[in-house]
């Protein structure tokens, strides 16, 4: 019975201390969790220390922390000139932008004055029209006056003058007609052409313009892509790597 009470105290002995144990991992994982709450804390404490005293100092650090402040002045560097290429790319879309609009308006100014000289000479063409139209009927008026007073003997002879009054008026009238209309097709023609050229000029400009803030573009692209990092350990065998070799010195593996 002896052995068995011993063997009951050993078993209840490890399970009180396996207890003990626990609880003590459980509070040292508490501990634990507030150690890196308040590291947390102090990382962030520490960052707002470091800003206030760079942009207190930003010229005048001491220079035991040369070798910290020299990453942040090199990252504002590339930061500002990230900004000036923005601003070359915005600079150089609205300059397409400008010579965009100053291509409509062209094309605008040309349609305008290709109307405005149809009209004129749509306006050329009536007048000349309207001016033989005007003079025959004083004509007739002047005759049919003359008739009213001749006497009736006389009405045949000047019914037939009247008649014969008309048919050279008549005349005129179609070959001022076909005139006008002749006229009217080659100032047309002549529109269309100058508005073609117009529009094949303003089109090639505009191309142009497309052309060059395309390649400025792709040329601001790649000055600004990043260059690709060089690996300080080796691949392979993890061992540091000399810069600028081309293999691993420890296991002969090929760099990049």
């Amino acid at each position: 019975m002896g052995a068995f009470d011993d063997f009951g105290k050993k078993i209840s002995d490890f399970a009180g201390n396996t207890l003990q144990k626990g609880k003590d991992t459980a509070e040292t994982l508490k501990l634990d969790m507030k150690i890196g709450e308040e590291n947390d804390k102090l990382k962030g404490l520490f960052s707002e220390l470091g800003k206030a005293y760079f942009e207190a100092h930003p010229d005048d650090f001491d220079e035991s922390l040369g070798a910290l402040v020299a990453p942040i002045k090199e990252a504002q560097a590339k930061i500002q000139g990230y900004n000036d290429e923005k601003a070359k790319i915005k600079e150089a879309e609205e300059a397409a932008k400008a010579a965009a609009e100053e291509a409509e308006r062209q094309a605008k100014e040309a349609e305008e004055k290709a109307k405005a000289e149809a009209e004129a000479a749509a306006a050329a063409a009536a007048a000349a029209v309207a001016a033989p139209v005007e003079q025959a009927a004083e004509t007739v008026e002047e005759k049919v006056d003359n008739f009213a007073e001749a006497t009736g003997e006389k009405f045949e002879e000047a019914k037939e003058t009247v008649e014969n009054a008309f048919e050279p008026v008549e005349e005129k009238a179609e070959e001022v007609k076909e005139a006008v209309e002749e006229k009217f097709e080659e100032v047309k023609e002549t529109v269309e052409e100058k508005f073609e050229d117009a529009k094949e000029t303003v089109e090639e400009k505009f191309e142009t313009a497309k052309e060059a803030v395309e390649e400025k573009v792709e040329e601001i692209k790649e000055d600004i892509a990043p260059a690709k990092p060089v690996p300080k350990f080796c691949s392979k065998c993890g061992s540091p790597l000399i810069p600028g070799a081309k293999f691993c010195g420890s296991c002969g593996n090929k760099i990049g």
